[in-house]
């Protein structure tokens, strides 16, 4: 993704702290701890988020808190007797869909359609703007934090057909392999957010080289397929 950014005219800049983000003469003035500035005519700050359970009363109904301030919940996502948690504020997933899938299966819990542990399967997400992202499932370093061997197979989206006639070529498909399963796929480039369903089916329904289904063409969901297919590499980490 920066690559494609930095190709698009964009700076950017890691691994170092913000001082200080003032206006001066109706300009943003970010000035970063090793002294230098940055001018624009606007900025946007994004530092993350954190739970607003201060003043909800959870502790009243009996749950709890962890460190972070998200409420506890057990394995069904109660959080306390004939109390649940779902949602951002159990800090599982903070997506809405998530919520919802998680609201879906509490309700069904409360009408005894439901008396299994909750599991999500792989959960979909999505970066969307100019360079979009796309990401179902696990990592390669998620599998490599396990003390496993992970392995990623990539395919570059500027050997895509429709890729190539919208004239945005930049950026790849992912796929990531625990041995001969497939637990997580990941895109970066114009478009991919489209790819978020597909390749979840996929990763549930664990299509292999031997495996995949039939993809119209031509499509951009070509290069979930052509991600399978493409030799696998292990993880360098």
């Amino acid at each position: 993704m920066k690559k494609i950014l930095k190709k698009n005219g964009r700076t950017v800049l890691e691994g170092i702290r913000a001082k200080s983000l003032e206006s001066r003469s109706g300009k943003a003035v970010l000035t970063l701890e090793d002294g230098s500035e940055y001018t624009a005519d606007k900025a946007l700050v994004a530092v993350g988020r954190t739970p607003n359970t201060a003043a909800l009363g959870a502790e009243q109904a009996g749950c709890s808190l962890n460190p972070r301030g998200f409420i506890n919940v057990d394995a069904c996502l109660r959080a306390a007797a004939n109390v649940y948690a779902i949602g951002d504020v159990n800090g599982m997933t903070l997506l809405a869909h998530a919520a919802e899938h998680q609201g879906a299966y509490v309700a069904r819990c409360i009408v005894q359609q439901e008396n299994i542990p909750y599991v999500p399967g792989p959960v979909p997400s999505c970066v969307y703007g100019s360079t979009e992202v796309m990401r179902v499932g696990r990592t390669a370093f998620e599998v490599a934090r396990e003390g496993k061997t992970p392995f990623v197979s990539v395919a570059l989206l500027s050997a895509n057909a429709i890729a190539q006639s919208g004239g945005h070529t930049a950026g790849f498909v992912k796929a990531v392999w625990d041995g001969d399963n497939l637990v997580g796929m990941a895109a970066v480039g114009h478009g991919v957010s489209h790819l978020v369903t597909a390749a979840q089916l996929l990763i549930v329904g664990q299509y292999t080289q031997h495996g995949v289904f039939m993809f119209a063409h031509p499509t951009l969901d070509e290069a979930l397929a052509a991600a399978l297919l493409a030799p696998r590499k292990e993880y360098a980490g």
